[in-house]
């Protein structure tokens, strides 16, 4: 069924139908959520639609004859008024901006406005504006902007560093604080292949080094990215050195995430930092510990260390051959039971006040020779001393 025009024809006696356009278009924009304004050649209101009230909390016949500009906000009148000349001088169809102006009440809204020039229109002579408000918008932009810059600052000057590396595994980002780790400049290591940064040399760019044999530390860094990019959003932590411009050494835990998922950031995400120090103090703890182990484990005596209930906790490996019974038969047992009671209470013990509730003092006099008993009930001799917060008994 063809579709004429007559289904949309205006009826008899309306004010369309009757040719008051003007009327007809003035009452429908008086109840319409949109709001207008006509302003003359000044830039003086001569009229406006009823939305007003609720946009700006003024009605209609309160802006007649206002100056906008009395309304805009000190800070964007070069604004409106170079966009409403150019469309008076006809340079543009129709200007398009945003500007602050200001509610009944005192507050300030941001405002879209579209103008059109009909100065020559005999029907309208004005300059039509349309306002849209657009407030929620801009502070919701503003808040926005206002966290990122947050948490940009906070990444800026963060101990750790954050890069983010890009589907070729190109580092695409990297915070500032990589020049204060590393020695080198972010802008030097954008584009920059992350296994570049474990090569054991390379000639030109960024890193310069040589002598260095790091396979162990690339094969460590791409074991972990492989890993993230397999787990979308699961983290992969991994330690491995980075060497700087000048060739050292520094020890990196690195932790993987793999974000290609999340729109705002499309990329593997490392979050690093320099724990050199910390792997520092563990090497000589540990090398601290093996030489006081070696040193103990070869001695003649027999290293007993007990807690405050006298039950041994640790005890030397040369039980067996000095005094005749295996290692693990000592370990839980109360040295007790491999002393008798009378050499216990010998007055050379000194007591001390901070030894309440357990069955020793905290100090012993060097030199007191308690009597134990060996595996094969014979009893023998030995010389101990204590220390806190345990007790180590030579014997």
């Amino acid at each position: 069924m063809a579709m004429t025009s007559d289904r949309f024809a205006a009826p008899e006696g309306t004010l369309a139908h009757r040719g008051d356009s003007r009327n007809f278009l003035a009452t429908v924009l008086e109840h319409s959520r949109d709001v207008t304004v006509v302003l003359d050649g000044g830039g003086r209101i001569q009229w406006a639609s009823g939305g007003t009230k609720a946009l700006l909390g003024y009605a209609p016949h309160e802006l007649i004859g206002v100056d906008c500009l009395d309304l805009v906000h000190p800070d964007d009148h070069r604004t409106l008024v170079d966009q409403l000349a150019l469309a008076r001088a006809g340079t543009i169809d129709e200007a398009r901006l945003a500007v602050r102006v200001r509610h009944a009440d005192g507050r300030w809204y941001h405002l879209e406005v579209l103008g059109n020039n009909l100065l020559d229109e005999p029907a309208v002579q004005g300059i039509v504006l349309a306002l849209r408000n657009i407030s929620p918008q801009v502070e919701a932009q503003e808040a926005l902007e206002t966290s990122e810059k947050r948490f940009r600052a906070l990444v800026q000057h963060s101990f750790e560093g954050i890069a983010i590396i890009d589907e070729e595994l190109a580092i695409s980002w990297i915070s500032p604080s990589i020049a204060d780790m590393f020695g080198y400049e972010p802008e030097d290591l954008i584009g920059f292949a992350v296994g570049d940064l474990l090569a054991a040399s390379r000639e030109g760019g960024p890193l310069e080094w040589s002598d260095t044999d790091l396979a162990g530390d690339a094969e460590v860094a791409a074991n972990a990215v492989t890993e993230a990019l397999d787990h979308p959003g699961r983290p992969v932590t991994v330690e491995y050195r980075v060497p700087r411009p000048d060739g050292e050494l520094r020890w990196t835990e690195v932790r993987f995430v793999n974000l290609f998922d999340v729109p705002s950031v499309g990329g593997l995400v490392a979050n690093f930092r320099d724990i050199t120090e910390r792997k520092q103090a563990e090497q000589a703890l540990s090398d601290s510990e093996r030489r006081f182990r070696a040193l103990v484990q070869n001695s003649t005596d027999v290293i007993v260390v007990l807690d405050a209930d006298s039950t041994i906790q640790w005890v030397t490996d040369n039980t067996l051959p000095v005094r005749g019974s295996d290692r693990s038969e000592w370990m839980g047992r109360d040295v007790l039971d491999y002393c008798t009671r009378t050499t216990l209470a010998r007055p050379s013990v000194v007591s001390n006040p901070s030894s309440a509730g357990s069955r020793f003092p905290t100090r012993c006099t060097c030199g007191y020779g308690p009597t134990m008993r060996a595996g094969d009930g014979s009893r023998s001799s030995g010389e101990t001393c204590s220390t806190i917060p345990t007790w180590e008994v030579s014997c």
